[in-house]
């Protein structure tokens, strides 16, 4: 085995996983290579017809906001980042600080008046729109960009096929199934932080040699495990 450290690999979009990489310092060797590329797509749709607009990710927000005013609005945001994104854009916010689950919780015991726009991604978790319409919540879903799958870079490749351990952030059950078919027959000691169970489930590559989710799904959490991991491997 080797004694280097632990390498940490970024496999979030772009812009992400360099704002990511930020939180983590300077004390981590980090390697982004995205598996997804965000394509924003053309709104079909007037948000200011709507009483207020659902958001579960920064990029449906900016999305949003580069092609329409939305300053004013009533945003309700799954957690404080696309909360932030939000008020970014001058909308007022209601946050859920947690999950989609928390997100349609909340909506359903204020019961805003008025029908609501869920703004999202082609693959979207949680069935927001689809919970709040049978709460009584009048609710309309709009695919606002796509998340198209891209190639691990060749140095990503080599990684994983190396003798040093590697950190592996899991973000979403999609970018973890993805990834779990581009490192099909990695050689390398994989550790897996996944931000729920559920994203941890949907991974179907190699047998990590560890495995856990971070203590709350935020990213706040995910950089200070990471951080464990690379004071303390595993």
């Amino acid at each position: 085995m080797t004694d280097q450290g632990p390498i940490i690999l970024l496999t979030r979009p772009q812009a992400q996983a360099e704002a990511f990489r930020r939180r983590l310092g300077s004390g981590a060797e980090v390697l982004i290579s995205p598996v997804l590329e965000i394509t924003p797509l053309l709104l079909g749709v007037n948000p200011a017809s709507y009483a207020g607009l659902i958001f579960t990710s920064q990029n449906a927000v900016r999305a949003a906001a580069s092609q329409a005013a939305l300053a004013g609005m009533q945003a309700w945001a799954v957690g404080r980042h696309t909360a932030a994104a939000a008020r970014a854009a001058g909308m007022r916010v209601t946050s859920a600080n947690g999950t989609a689950d928390d997100l349609v919780a909340l909506i359903t015991r204020a019961r805003p008046a008025g029908r609501l726009l869920f703004l999202r991604g082609e693959h979207s978790r949680g069935q927001v729109a689809e919970r709040l319409n049978s709460a009584g919540i009048e609710t309309d879903s709009e695919v606002i960009y796509r998340q198209e799958e891209r190639p691990l870079s060749a140095r990503a490749l080599t990684v994983l096929q190396g003798e040093r351990p590697v950190i592996v952030p899991l973000f979403s059950p999609r970018s973890a199934r993805l990834l779990s078919r581009q490192a099909a027959g990695a050689r390398a000691p994989l550790h897996l932080l996944a931000m729920s169970p559920a994203v941890l489930a949907a991974w179907e590559g190699p047998l990590p040699a560890s495995a856990r989710t971070v203590e709350l799904p935020e990213a706040e959490a995910m950089a200070r495990e990471i951080l464990r991991h690379v004071a303390h491997p595993p």
